[in-house]
């Protein structure tokens, strides 16, 4: 009899025993397959951040059908918007994802934040994430701050994680030369005022012209002539042009902005719909306003009223080929840059009339040339211009913006 109870005591304990392992293996595989989904939805995470990297949509995205609207899942057709369905199977090989498994990622604007210059790259006070308030969003920078939230939601085995980051796209600024005129040459109308261009106006920069040196007979710097001959001092109206900038001429280093460049800045003004195919009418001069602007061919003469951008926001305007004229009264802030791609021109490309005229910096590459007419025409220089042609870069998390939230449906 006693033993018969001890046999069953030992039973019983031995039983409690499995079951309290059967419980401990079970909760342990409900945390592996937790972490599973966790480790998934952080991996789609940075996944779809890949895109943003490749191609930002900007304002004009949707226009350029850059935008990220649609979601991405584990279902979705192939595409440069989403993350690689074989990157992913390829990162997470567990016998756990081999099954029962999705994923969703999503990109929503931040519309509603203060709208910032792309320059911060701290979270502000109203970087607040809440799933009823941003799923209405746009899936394009409709705020131009370079700013999106990137929701990632993976589900394994039943048990599902959600998380969501800030992104913000870094701002590529290109370098180019310290010039208030790079030009294959130039020409000024004789009765031109004095101080027509300033190249020291706030810094003390250069005149570049491509041109060799100029014969009696030839046009380079400024008026037919040998440019020692213009500068003596018995003659002085182009040093009284010029403010005493004496041009640098036979300049032969490679164009301002390299192909590379200028591609980047290309598919910045496309992903911000400030891209045109040519010139945009008298009318609609307003539309050459912006950060980054693009006009693949340009035939048109602007004789109206007008300031495009401002001192305090130059802009930069690049025009790929064919000539464009400031008359009238329009004032240009920043960077006017004639690409003069192929086929190229030695015609005067850029040509400023009447009361028009550029504050900032005017660059036309090879031998294409400027030409400033009237009396009351101008450039000015300004260092703010320098910095106007800027591209997206990678993206990437805001510090301290990463989070793990309530997963959706």
């Amino acid at each position: 009899m006693t033993a018969l109870l001890l046999t069953m005591i030992m039973l019983t304990v031995g039983l409690a025993g499995l079951a309290q392992v059967d419980v401990q293996q079970e909760q342990s595989g409900l945390e592996r397959v937790g972490e599973t989904a966790f480790n998934l939805g952080e991996g789609t995470l940075g996944a779809q951040i890949f895109p943003l990297s490749q191609r930002w949509p900007g304002p004009g995205a949707v226009g350029a059908g850059l935008d990220f609207s649609s979601p991405c899942t584990e279902a979705s057709p192939s595409s440069s918007k989403c993350p690689s369905k074989a990157t992913i199977a390829e990162l997470f090989t567990s016998p756990d994802v081999e099954s029962l498994t999705s994923w969703r990622t999503e990109v929503r604007d931040n519309k509603g934040a203060e709208l910032n210059t792309c320059t911060s790259t701290e979270a502000s006070p109203t970087s607040f994430y809440s799933d009823e308030f941003t799923a209405g969003q746009p899936g394009y920078d409709s705020n131009a701050d370079c700013r999106l939230w990137v929701r990632a939601q993976a589900t394994v085995r039943g048990r599902t994680r959600a998380m969501v980051a800030l992104v913000q796209a870094e701002r590529v600024t290109h370098q180019l030369p310290r010039a208030a005129l790079l030009a294959g040459r130039l020409e000024i109308e004789p009765k031109g005022k004095d101080g027509i261009i300033d190249a020291r106006a706030a810094v003390n920069t250069g005149i570049l012209l491509r041109c060799a040196t100029p014969t009696s007979d030839s046009l380079c710097a400024g008026h037919k002539g040998k440019l020692a001959e213009l500068w003596s001092p018995g003659n002085p109206h182009l040093q009284d042009q010029l403010n005493g900038t004496k041009p640098q001429i036979g300049y032969d280093e490679p164009a301002a902005l390299t192909e590379e460049a200028l591609s980047d800045l290309e598919q910045a003004a496309i992903a911000n719909g400030t891209w045109y195919p040519s010139c945009p009418a008298d009318a609609d001069v307003e539309k050459l306003a912006g950060e980054i602007v693009w006009v693949e061919t340009c035939n048109t003469v602007y004789s109206g009223r007008a300031s495009i951008n401002t001192s305090a926001k130059p802009g930069a305007l690049i025009i790929e080929n064919g000539p464009i004229e400031f008359g009238g009264n329009i004032d240009f802030y920043g960077l006017l840059y004639h690409a003069n791609a192929e086929p190229s021109s030695s015609a005067m490309l850029v040509k400023l009339a009447g009361n028009g005229g550029v504050t900032g910096a005017v660059f036309v590459e090879g031998q294409g040339g400027v030409f400033i007419q009237d009396q009351a025409a101008y450039i000015t220089v300004d260092s703010r211009a320098f910095d106007a042609p800027r591209s997206y870069g990678s993206a990437g998390i805001i510090q301290n913006t990463w989070r793990e939230i309530p997963p959706g449906p």
